[in-house]
This record gives C-alpha cells, sequence and structure tokens, in this order.
C-alpha cells in the first residue's frame, strides 16, 4: 500500500524580496522519498512569516502524479531568512 512520507516544497524565489511573489511546487513523497504517484490527500503550506500571504490547502485527487503547483500561491511579506514547508 502507498503511504505519504513527506512533501517537498521547491520553487521559491531565493533570495526573495519581500512582497514578491512565488509559485512553489509541492511534491508528495512516500517514505523512501520516492514521488507518490498516486497520492489523493490534503496539503497545506505554512511559513515562519507570520505575515506571510498563503495559498488555501490543496486537495490532491491522485491523477497528479504526485506533485501540484501553487501559481503566483505566496507572498512573502517580512525580510530575512524565511522557511516555507508543507
Amino acid at each position: 500500500a502507498n503511504v505519504l512520507g513527506s512533501f517537498r516544497v521547491e520553487d521559491i524565489q531565493d533570495p526573495y524580496t519581500a512582497n514578491d511573489l512565488s509559485s512553489p511546487r509541492v511534491t508528495a513523497l512516500d517514505p523512501y522519498d520516492n514521488v507518490y504517484l498516486s497520492y489523493d490527500g490534503e496539503v497545506a503550506l505554512e511559513s515562519t512569516d507570520t505575515q506571510a500571504v498563503m495559498p488555501a490547502p490543496y486537495n490532491f485527487n491522485g491523477t497528479e502524479n504526485g506533485e501540484h503547483i501553487f501559481t503566483g500561491g505566496i507572498r512573502l511579506r517580512t525580510g530575512g531568512s524565511q522557511t516555507v514547508t508543507a
């Protein structure tokens, strides 16, 4: 049976300027870090930037091959080093 291990978050502008938009790609991974191609569950993004504008959670339906791009989905507003996780 397929089991979700974690998510990988990529393609966030780095370095970024406060208020720039990023379109992160989120990939569902199995416990062995392989892409979980048929993942059908929810992913929500979080940031250490408490002022960030984040997208609504996304529900995978099992047909996205384990990846979703949040187009224009994140606007970090605080300068300095910030982290985005799923």
